[in-house]
C-alpha cells in the first residue's frame, strides 16, 4: 500500500503541533510559577488531544483512499485473476465493474464494451427524474395520461390497465424500477426528453446512455457504475434520493447477490439474449457490482451467482486488509 501521503500528512501535522507546544512552553508568560505550571498542564493536555485528533484524521484518510492492487498480495491477486477468467474464457461480449464505495477501489473487465441495455436503461431515467424533483424543477405528483401510443408488451403492470388512465410521475418511476414497466419507461422518456437525459449523464461521464437515440439504448458496465454511484450518493443526503433507493431495493429478481444478510438495490435488464444487473450491495462496507452478459436467463443465472460470490469474497478480503492497516496507524 502506498503509505507516503498519509504518513507525510500525519508527520507534518504532528511536527507543527509539537513546534507550537515547545514555543508555548518556553515563552509562556505568567506572574508566578503556579501560573506557568497550570498553563503547562493545559498546553500538554491540548497537545495530547490534538495529536489524537490528527491520528484519527489520518486513519479516516487511510480508509478513504484505495489500496494499489499490487500491494494487496499474491493471494488477493490470484482471486482477481480467477474472477477475470470467468469473463475472459467466454467468447461473448460480457463485462463487469466492481467499486468499493468507501475507498474508491475498483476492478473491471471489458467495462467499455457496449451491449443492448434492455431494462437497465430505466435506472438512469429514474435518477434523472428524481434529481429534477429534488431541485424543485418538477412536481412528482403531476399526472400523465396513458394513451394507446405508449402501449408495448413485455414487463410491467400498466399494459393490463385501461387507456387514458392517469398516473403520477412518482408512480411511473416506481413502476419502471420495481416492476420494470416498459410503458412507464416510455411515458417518462416522452415527458422529459431523451436529449435532456442524455446530456445529464454525459456531464457525469457517460458515453453510451441514449447515444444511439433509441428508447432502450445501448449501455456498458462503466456507465452502469456511474449511474449506481450517483444513485448511492443521491440517497445519502437527499429525501428524494432515499425514496428512489427504496424502489431499487424492492425490484425483483436479484441476479447480483451479496452475503445472506445484505440488502440489494438494483436494476436488472433481460431481453434479446441479454441479461444484465446493476447493483448496490448494502454491505457493512457498501459496494457496486455491475454485470453485463449477452446470453439469456437460463444459461446465465448460475453465472451471476458465481461472479457475485467471487466479488463478495474479494470485497471482504480487501476491506479486512484496509481495516487492519488503517486501524494500526500510529
Amino acid at each position: 500500500m502506498k503509505k507516503s501521503k498519509i504518513e507525510i500528512i500525519l508527520f507534518v501535522s504532528i511536527f507543527l503541533v509539537m513546534f507550537t507546544f515547545i514555543c508555548t512552553h518556553y515563552y509562556i508568560k505568567g506572574d508566578n510559577k503556579n501560573t506557568k505550571k497550570d498553563n503547562y498542564t493545559k498546553d500538554q493536555n491540548t497537545f495530547i488531544e490534538i495529536k489524537e485528533d490528527l491520528a484519527e484524521q489520518a486513519k479516516q484518510l487511510c480508509f478513504k483512499n484505495p489500496v494499489a492492487k499490487e500491494d494487496l498480495g499474491e493471494d488477493f491477486n490470484n482471486k482477481v485473476n480467477e474472477l477475470n477468467k470467468l469473463f475472459s474464457n467466454n467468447k461473448l461480449n460480457i463485462s463487469y465493474y466492481y467499486y468499493d464505495l468507501r475507498s474508491g477501489f475498483s476492478l473491471s473487465y471489458n467495462a467499455d464494451a457496449q451491449s443492448w441495455a434492455a431494462s437497465v436503461i430505466k435506472a438512469p431515467v429514474a435518477v434523472y427524474v428524481y434529481t429534477l424533483a429534488s431541485r424543485g424543477e418538477i412536481n412528482l405528483d403531476e399526472e400523465l395520461t396513458y394513451t394507446p401510443s405508449f402501449y408495448t408488451n413485455g414487463t410491467g403492470v400498466i399494459q393490463k390497465k385501461a387507456y387514458y388512465t392517469k398516473y403520477t410521475i412518482r408512480t411511473l418511476v416506481e413502476y419502471a424500477i420495481k416492476y420494470s414497466d416498459n410503458i412507464a419507461h416510455r411515458m417518462l422518456v416522452n415527458k422529459f426528453g431523451m436529449d435532456n437525459i442524455r446530456e445529464f449523464w454525459r456531464n457525469l461521464g457517460s458515453t453510451t446512455i441514449f447515444e444511439n437515440n433509441q428508447i432502450f439504448s445501448n449501455f456498458n458496465a462503466k456507465d452502469g457504475y456511474i449511474v449506481m454511484k450517483e444513485l448511492y450518493e443521491f440517497a445519502r443526503f437527499d429525501d428524494y434520493g432515499k425514496e428512489l433507493l427504496e424502489y431499487f431495493k424492492a425490484a425483483k429478481p436479484n441476479f447480483v447477490v451479496g452475503s445472506d444478510t445484505d440488502e440489494i438495490a438494483h436494476k436488472y435488464g433481460w431481453g434479446q439474449n441479454s441479461l444484465h444487473d446493476m447493483a448496490i450491495v448494502l454491505d457493512e462496507n457498501p459496494y457496486i457490482l455491475v454485470v453485463f452478459t449477452n446470453r439469456g436467463y437460463t444459461e446465465y443465472g448460475s453465472f451471476f451467482k458465481d461472479v457475485s460470490k467471487k466479488v463478495n469474497d474479494i470485497h471482504k478480503e480487501y476491506n479486512n486488509y484496509k481495516n487492519n492497516y488503517c486501524n494500526n496507524l500510529e
